[in-house]
């Protein structure tokens, strides 16, 4: 993320798609094939507009949390996590632990059956 900003460190599942978002935070720009995995923060594709160039910012702290692909590449993984769909899965804390109920079994949730992992 750019300075003034963050993109949250941990272990996430995937929570919403949109294939054709724009942020209604920052100036209705584009965000293709969005995965959320907390709160407003996703990964997605980005564009070039007219006088904004986002493509050769990858790489670079530019984003205000999101994690930015190529177009190709965001456009691949939004369709592969649909593909592998949803399934149980283990319930992991922020930093990768599995989260335990009272008798000490790992708690499980119906969820996409992919793990997003943000390091800083």
């Amino acid at each position: 993320a750019r300075p003034g900003a963050s993109t949250p460190v941990g272990h996430y599942l995937p929570q919403t798609f949109s294939s054709d978002h724009y942020s209604s935070t920052y100036n209705n720009a584009p965000m293709p094939f969005a995965i959320f995995f907390v709160g407003d923060i996703a990964t997605h594709g980005v564009r070039d507009g007219a006088t904004v160039k986002p493509i050769a910012k990858l790489g670079t702290a530019a984003s205000a949390g999101c994690a930015r692909l190529e177009p190709q590449r965001a456009e691949d993984l939004f369709h592969l996590v649909g593909m592998l769909g949803k399934g149980t899965v283990d319930m992991l804390t922020r930093d990768g632990k599995p989260m335990l109920d009272s008798e000490g079994n790992i708690r499980t949730t119906e969820a996409y059956k992919t793990l997003i992992i943000v390091r800083p």
